[in-house]
């Protein structure tokens, strides 16, 4: 969609994440006209059952994700493999990590409200697509053919 990511996006992926939340709660919380504080909001309860269904199946995606991954390739900062993992959950989605992160950061933001969530969501979306290009281009360097 917006291309490859830069090699600082990807280093700093992480950090990208966590500050980008930070700052779609302030402005959510502001814009929205919402209640109590822009950390914790009040919410509706369902904006809560929203919430909690989109973290919860996040949360699900990363830990089925990772339990099918060795410890080497999930404390690795490089998308560097020997092999390519597509039984079980990989079979289905490119990468549930990153579907599940994407779930889980929507959660977060549907506590103000469905707008806020379908924002967050369209920004990882769009972020993690440009993350998963440059991984792409690193695993078919490395791997070529298999890779396709």
């Amino acid at each position: 969609m917006l291309g490859r990511a830069y090699s600082w996006e990807y280093d700093w992926k992480f950090l990208i994440l966590v500050m980008s939340q930070l700052g779609f709660a302030f402005f959510a919380f502001h814009l929205t006209g919402a209640r109590g504080t822009w950390l914790v909001p009040e919410f509706a309860v369902a904006d809560a059952w929203l919430a909690f269904t989109l973290i919860s199946v996040g949360v699900a995606l990363r830990l089925a994700g990772t339990a099918a991954l060795s410890s080497d390739i999930m404390a690795s900062t490089s998308p560097e493999t020997g092999t390519l993992v597509l039984s079980g959950l990989f079979g289905l989605v490119r990468n549930p990590l990153y579907l599940g992160t994407i779930l889980v950061m929507s959660g977060v933001g549907a506590f103000l409200g469905w707008q806020a969530a379908l924002l967050i969501a369209a920004f990882h979306w769009l972020r993690y697509d440009r993350v998963v290009r440059h991984e792409e281009e690193l695993l078919e360097a490395q791997l070529g053919q298999a890779y396709q």
